[in-house]
C-alpha cells in the first residue's frame, strides 16, 4: 500500500514554527513527511514533534552543495529524525543540455551515492521540468538514470512531468524503479497545477502504475493550507 505524505515545502509560507506545522500535518491525516530547508532551524523541537506525532519520515530534500560540503553532519541530522533516504531536489538546467553535461551530473551524484551507501542511506533525484530535453530521442532525465543505475533512483514529480509535456505513466514504466513520487493535480489544457481533485489528470491510473514500479510513498507537493481535505483525497488515492 502507498503511504500518503506531504513534502513540507508545500507549507513554506505558513507563519508557524515547524514543530507546530508537524502537529497540524499529523492531525490532518498524513502518515509521513519529507523535510526541506526549515528543518535546520529547530532541530531539537522537530525531533520531539516527530516522536510526539508518530509521523514517519520519508526523507529530506538536501541541496547537493550541502552534501558535498558537510556530508557527515547533514547525514547525522537526518538520521536522528529517522530518515533513511536523501533526495537531491534539483541540479542546474545547464547539466541537461548535452550528454557531456549529464555525465558530469551523474558523476557528482554517484560520488554522493557512494557516501550515502556507506551510511546505509538511499539517494534519490527529484525532477523539475528542465530535465526533459530531448537528447538522441530520449529525455535527458532518463539518460541520467541510465548512467547512475540503481545507485541513484528517481523521485518522480508528477506535476513537473505534466508541465514539461511528458506522459507520467509512460515515463514511470520506462524508469521501472521509482521508490517515491510527488503528486499534484493539474489542468491539462493550461498546465496549471492544482490541488488533488481540482484538475483533470487521471491520478488513479498514474497511482496504479506507481504501485507497479515499486513506489512506497506518495508525497503531496503544492501550496495548500486545507490540509484535512487534501489528506483525505490523498489517502483515498493511495487506497484505490
Amino acid at each position: 500500500m502507498l503511504t500518503p505524505g506531504i513534502q513540507l515545502y508545500s507549507l513554506r509560507n505558513v507563519d508557524e514554527p515547524l514543530p507546530t506545522i508537524l502537529d497540524r500535518v499529523a492531525n490532518a491525516g498524513f502518515d509521513t513527511v519529507e523535510f526541506a530547508y526549515r528543518v535546520y532551524e529547530e532541530t531539537d523541537a522537530v525531533r520531539q514533534a516527530i516522536e510526539r506525532t508518530d509521523l514517519e519520515v520519508a526523507g529530506a530534500h538536501v541541496g547537493i552543495d550541502r552534501l558535498e560540503d558537510d556530508f557527515e553532519a547533514t547525514v547525522d541530522l537526518f538520521r536522528s529524525f529517522g530518515a533513511e533516504t536523501l533526495t537531491i531536489p534539483s541540479l542546474d538546467a545547464e547539466y541537461f543540455q548535452s550528454r557531456e553535461g549529464i555525465e558530469s551530473a551523474a558523476a557528482r551524484l554517484l560520488d554522493i551515492a557512494n557516501n550515502a551507501d556507506a551510511h546505509g542511506l538511499d539517494l534519490l533525484y527529484h525532477n523539475h521540468t528542465h530535465e526533459f530535453v530531448d537528447i538522441d530521442g530520449t529525455y535527458a532525465l532518463e539518460h541520467l538514470f541510465a548512467m547512475t543505475g540503481d545507485r541513484v533512483r528517481p523521485q518522480v514529480d508528477i506535476g513537473h512531468v505534466i508541465r514539461a509535456g511528458g506522459d507520467p505513466s509512460a515515463l514511470l514504466r520506462r524508469l521501472g524503479d521509482v521508490p517515491q513520487a510527488h503528486v499534484v493535480d493539474a489542468n491539462t489544457e493550461t498546465g496549471e497545477l492544482t490541488r488533488i481533485g481540482d484538475g483533470d489528470v487521471d491520478l488513479a491510473a498514474i497511482t496504479s502504475v506507481l504501485r507497479d514500479v515499486g513506489c512506497a510513498c506518495l508525497l503531496y507537493e503544492h501550496e495548500d493550507t486545507d490540509l484535512e481535505d487534501t489528506a483525505a483525497n490523498l489517502r483515498r488515492l493511495c487506497s484505490e
